[in-house]
């Protein structure tokens, strides 16, 4: 089953049921499961505001991280939306939309170890945990070699991870990662050691109709407004990105 016909399935959906199927995983600030089953967060209200542009209803699909793109490719979603970095390594199997926000991974870890890891070389030989497939794991690969890199099944897990004590360090997305130094207070970012950045965008299958009306609708909410609203609403109006 290709990704084309992945596209050409999203049409005949949206067509006749109305419905854009959003594949997520929890993702603090961009999104968040509650008690209830709701979906909360900056990419979620994003998604929404823009469905109402598209004339559709969003259902959320939670996922597991490392079989995202399958689950793309296979139809079971029609896009992946959470906190998902636009990779250049991924545009043979996937479409991303403009990105909208810009973001850079950040290595948490323990509060109390905070003076024995401040740079790459003190952390040569320890344990980084990182989401599998995910940018924090090419940023800990690419600036952190002589680490062992340790893939778990989300940033969440990542950075249960150092709360363990199983591993020294977790490298995830930066506002990932000041939502969880604010939830837990054993935690802290070290600010010394540089990962890089990424930016956000949607993913989609590969030559996908809908990349392009997603972007007509991205665009239009940056230009009413919309989008500087949400970020505001969740502290992130320095990592927009201008249309």
């Amino acid at each position: 089953m290709t990704c084309l016909a992945a596209g050409c399935r999203w049409q005949k959906q949206a067509e006749q049921k109305g419905i854009l199927r959003i594949g997520v995983t929890e993702c603090a600030p961009f999104s968040q499961k509650e008690a209830d089953g709701s979906w909360s967060g900056f990419d979620m209200d994003l998604a929404r505001s823009v469905c109402r542009q598209l004339g559709l209803e969003p259902e959320f699909v939670e996922l597991d991280w490392s079989g995202r793109v399958e689950a793309l490719n296979q139809g079971e979603v029609d896009c992946l939306w959470s906190g998902i970095t636009a990779r250049s390594d991924l545009l043979e199997t996937l479409d991303f939309t403009q990105t909208y926000l810009a973001s850079r991974p950040a290595l948490v870890i323990r509060w109390d170890e905070v003076e024995q890891y401040q740079t790459a070389e003190q952390l040569k030989g320890k344990t980084v945990a990182v989401e599998a497939g995910s940018a924090g794991q090419s940023a800990a690969l690419a600036c952190l070699p002589d680490v062992s890199v340790a893939s778990v099944g989300s940033q969440k897990a990542a950075l249960e991870e150092v709360q363990k004590g199983l591993a020294q360090g977790a490298v995830v997305d930066h506002l990932v990662a000041q939502a969880a130094v604010e939830a837990h207070r054993e935690l802290t970012v070290q600010t010394r050691v540089e990962l890089g950045t990424e930016e956000l965008a949607v993913a989609l299958p590969h030559d996908s109709d809908l990349t392009g009306r997603l972007n007509r609708a991205l665009s239009a909410l940056q230009e009413d407004g919309t989008l500087d609203t949400l970020a505001e609403q969740y502290g992130l109006t320095g990592g927009l990105i201008s249309g």
